[in-house]
């Protein structure tokens, strides 16, 4: 029998056994809390306690101004959760990967510009940050 395929948060998958849409008797019907598709995971963002709010493959955690999941300034218009897509700010790391590599700036800039979508420029600098990586092996 197949298990299902939920990830819960900080734990792993679920254990339990799955019926034909993938998923057990306990996963098979939770929805995103952002957009209302089916969850796929928990959110394991953490504020002192795992968030384990329900979330599709799409959504996730929003991010505030200083770049972590509480504090600052919360997007205006975005809940705790968002879609991937509708980000307003990005993470701590990444402003900081930005500041110690200014090459990838122009990203960040075209981004503040609305000349990149927040997708397109988070997978600009993930390229730029995995052949920094393979050049650093070298």
């Amino acid at each position: 029998m197949k298990k299902c395929k939920f990830d819960k948060a900080w734990i792993g998958k679920c254990k339990n056994d799955a019926d034909e849409s993938g998923y057990c008797e306990e996963h098979k019907d939770i929805m995103c809390c952002s957009c209302g598709a089916k969850a796929t995971h928990e959110c394991s963002e953490t504020m002192g306690l795992v968030c384990g709010a329900p979330l599709c493959d799409d959504c996730e955690h929003t991010i505030n101004s200083n770049g972590c999941n509480s504090g600052g300034t919360s997007p205006e218009g975005l809940k705790s959760h968002c879609k991937k897509s509708d980000q307003k700010y990005f993470s701590w790391y990444v402003v900081d990967y930005v500041k110690n590599n200014p090459e990838t700036q122009e990203f960040m800039d075209k981004f503040n510009n609305g000349e990149l979508t927040y997708l397109e420029t988070q997978e600009k600098i993930n390229k730029h940050c995995e052949a920094k990586q393979k050049s650093d092996e070298k």
